[in-house]
C-alpha cells in the first residue's frame, strides 16, 4: 500500500501544475446507502434510506462531475456534524481505496454539504485527484458513510495517506446495490430455514429466515447460544461460536 501511495503522490505532483480539472469526466454512478450489518459494528448511528449519485458534469468549475448525498432518517444523537463520505476509487490502472474523505453534515435527518445543499462539484472537492484522471476513467469503488472524522482538516488532502484522521470515525452505512429477495428463501415455519444453519428460525413478519437470538442454551433449537453475541450458533458453522 505505501508502494501505490507513493506512486499517487508523484502523480499528483506532477500532473497538478498542468492538467484542467475540467477534463476530467467520471462515469455515472448510483446506488443505495444502506446501513453496515458487519459483525462487531461499533457505531450508533443508523440511516433510513438514501441514494449516492455521482453524475458527469460539463459546467464550468464542477471539475468534470457533481456528487449528491440524498439520505432520509438518519439517527446520529451528538454525532452529525463532520460525517465522512470515505471514497475509493481506481484510476490510471491504480487501486485506491481511500482516495477521499467528503465532509457532510446531518440537519434534521438529512444529509447536507457544507454549502447547506445535498450536491456539490465533485472537482472541488477531489482537487488534484480531478487532474489526476484526467481524460480516463474514474472508477467509484467501496463507499462507506463514517462517523465524525478527529481531525476534519485531515479531509483536505487527496489522496488519504495511512492512518489519517480523516476517516478514522467508525463506518455505519454502506453503497451498494439492494438485491431483492429470492422467493425461494421464503418461510413460514422454522422449518423451512436452517439448511445450512439449524439455528436460523423464520421471521413472522418478513418471511425470512434469521439467525435466533438467545440468553443461554436452552433458547436454542439447535447449537449453542454465544453469549458475547445473544445469538444461536453451531460449531463449525460461521465464526465466534464457543
Amino acid at each position: 500500500m505505501k508502494v501505490r501511495r507513493s506512486f499517487w503522490v508523484l502523480m499528483l505532483a506532477g500532473a497538478v501544475v498542468w492538467l484542467p480539472l475540467r477534463g476530467a469526466y467520471a462515469a455515472g454512478y448510483q446506488c443505495d446507502i444502506t446501513n453496515d450489518t458487519a459483525p462487531g459494528k461499533t457505531s450508533t448511528n443508523t440511516v433510513g434510506k438514501g441514494q449516492i449519485k455521482i453524475a458527469p458534469s460539463k459546467k464550468k468549475g464542477d471539475g468534470g462531475a457533481t456528487i449528491q448525498l440524498n439520505v432520509k432518517g438518519v439517527s446520529c444523537g451528538s454525532k452529525c456534524s463532520n460525517n465522512v463520505i470515505d471514497l475509493g476509487v481506481y484510476a490510471v490502472g491504480t487501486d485506491v481505496p481511500d482516495a477521499a474523505g467528503i465532509l457532510f453534515n446531518v440537519t434534521g435527518g438529512k444529509t447536507v454539504f457544507a454549502n447547506g445543499k445535498n450536491k456539490e462539484p465533485l472537482g472541488g472537492l477531489f482537487g488534484p485527484l480531478a487532474s489526476v484522471v484526467f481524460n480516463n476513467s474514474l472508477g467509484i469503488g467501496t463507499i462507506k458513510l463514517r462517523e465524525p472524522a478527529s481531525d476534519p482538516t485531515a479531509c483536505n488532502q487527496v489522496p488519504l495517506t495511512a492512518g489519517n484522521h480523516c476517516t478514522d470515525g467508525a463506518t455505519y452505512a454502506v453503497a451498494g446495490f439492494l438485491v431483492p429477495i429470492d422467493p425461494s428463501l421464503l418461510c413460514t415455519t422454522d422449518t423451512d430455514c436452517g439448511t445450512v444453519n439449524l439455528t436460523e428460525v423464520c421471521d413472522q413478519t418478513s418471511h425470512t429466515c434469521m439467525v435466533q437470538t438467545c440468553t443461554d442454551d436452552a433458547g436454542c433449537r439447535s447449537g449453542t447460544c454465544n453469549i458475547n453475541t445473544g445469538n444461536c450458533c453451531q460449531v463449525g458453522v460461521g465464526v465466534g461460536c464457543p
